[in-house]
């Protein structure tokens, strides 16, 4: 039951946000949504604010485990490097990824810990779950990196500069399978130009 009405006020006000924004949400609209009472929201969550971070989080989650499932399944670098840049591909493609996204950037400058809640599971966390793997790379010695960190920015940034702020600002429509999947193989391709060893 517990987790149920949990679910439920999550769910709830992850619909509401995404109808209506951070500002235009309200605890009665969604407590109407959830099918709870306000009461129940402020038992689990003390504000809009913390309810927002814990919808934050949870989704976050579930989208950064197929990341981690990805540098700790696969020995190929290269595969394990295509699986990568095609899921930070399909970050732009996910309707639900960019709302929240969106909302995020719209409060960042009025709720920086909404903001910083986002970074911090989200961007942040798949930025380092990289930098790691790539690290692991350079010492085995796949890649020859002077910084782990800013290799692996490079790497997200070859996978979708510019495509993450032309959906954010909805300016591209859908890519198609085939779209992401070559623009996911140019990516690995140019990052494996620059980093990986030369014989001789």
């Amino acid at each position: 039951m517990v987790f149920r009405k949990r679910k439920a006020v999550l769910d709830g006000g992850r619909a509401v946000f995404f109808a209506r924004g951070y500002a235009g949400a309200s605890m009665d609209e969604i407590a109407d949504t959830a099918g709870v009472s306000k009461a129940t929201i402020y038992a689990y969550h003390d504000s809009k604010e913390a309810l927002f971070t814990a919808i934050v989080e949870r989704d976050c989650k579930k989208l950064m485990s197929d990341v981690e499932g990805i540098v700790s399944d696969c020995d190929d670098m290269r595969l394990t490097l295509n699986k990568l840049a095609a899921r930070l591909i399909n970050f732009t493609l996910d309707e639900d990824f960019l709302s929240l996204y969106r909302i995020c950037i719209a409060e960042a400058h009025r709720q920086p810990k909404i903001a910083q809640a986002f970074h911090a599971a989200g961007p942040g966390f798949a930025r380092g779950l990289i930098e790691r793997y790539l690290e692991r790379q350079a010492q085995s010695g796949a890649l020859l990196l002077d910084c782990a960190a800013a290799a692996a920015e490079q790497f997200i940034q070859l996978s979708f500069s510019g495509l993450m702020v032309d959906r954010l600002l909805a300016t591209a429509g859908q890519s198609s399978a085939a779209e992401a999947a070559k623009r996911a193989e140019l990516a690995v391709n140019a990052f494996l130009a620059i980093y990986v060893p030369r014989s001789g």
